[in-house]
């Protein structure tokens, strides 16, 4: 699944360039998408503080703020493409910064015919890069479809009923798997604590060894059963 987040303070322009960012993933990428759109800087907060994977991000810069708006979506996403909406009261120079890192631009005024090249030009390519990158990218399906996530977003999986959960800071997703054999696909960073978790090593900030609990970088805490006690010290030395 791609996962988009789009802001344009025109609500019409919104919802086209949702339409078309929908149209060019399921033409090129044969995948399902996710496009958090909004018309609001309100309804943008509220998108941010539960969407955790986004493949690329559009934001209109236009509004008070906007360059602001744009430097903390790099900040929250900071692996993420991001093609900016402008128009010519902005200079260059006030998102043009490594502060923001755009990779793509849409200056106003423009067609629907030029915003939809421009949105190809950008979506297109970075859908090719996507599956380049398989080998930073936990791959899994269900019947709702594929669903890519950056390894690095991963806290941790856990086994439950069946069905193995992925753990990111706000998100979660399951699909059907065992941990014995998750634990052969998934790269040397993710290692066995218990029977029931696999966690990503890069998240890991302690070892509570009064508790035989391994705190994450956001707060969660995960047990160790014993017979992983030795291996988890050695990690968190």
């Amino acid at each position: 699944m791609i996962s988009a987040i789009i802001y344009d303070h025109i609500h019409d322009e919104m919802v086209y360039i949702s339409g078309v960012v929908k149209d060019i993933v399921a033409i090129n990428g044969r995948e399902k998408s996710r496009i958090n759109a909004c018309s609001s800087q309100k309804a943008l907060a509220e998108i941010i503080k539960e969407a955790d994977v986004e493949d690329f991000v559009c934001v209109d810069i236009c509004e008070k703020n906007g360059t602001d708006i744009a430097a903390k979506l790099r900040c929250r996403y900071p692996g993420t493409r991001i093609m900016l909406i402008a128009d010519a009261s902005i200079s260059p120079e006030q998102y043009i910064v490594p502060s923001i890192m755009a990779s793509a631009l849409i200056i106003r005024p423009c067609t629907r015919e030029g915003i939809r090249e421009r949105l190809e030009r950008f979506v297109v390519p970075m859908l090719e890069k996507i599956k380049g990158d398989s080998d930073d990218i936990f791959v899994f399906a269900t019947k709702e479809g594929v669903t890519k996530i950056p390894y690095q977003q991963i806290y941790c999986f856990e086994s439950s009923r069946k069905k193995v959960y992925i753990r990111l800071r706000t998100e979660e997703y399951s699909y059907y798997n065992t941990l014995e054999q998750l634990a052969v696909e998934l790269p040397e960073e993710f290692v066995r604590c218990h029977r029931s978790f696999i966690v990503n090593n890069k998240r890991i900030v302690r070892y509570i060894a009064a508790e035989n609990l391994i705190q994450l970088d956001d707060g969660t805490k995960i047990p160790v059963s014993r017979s992983y006690r030795s291996n988890i010290r050695n990690l968190v030395k």
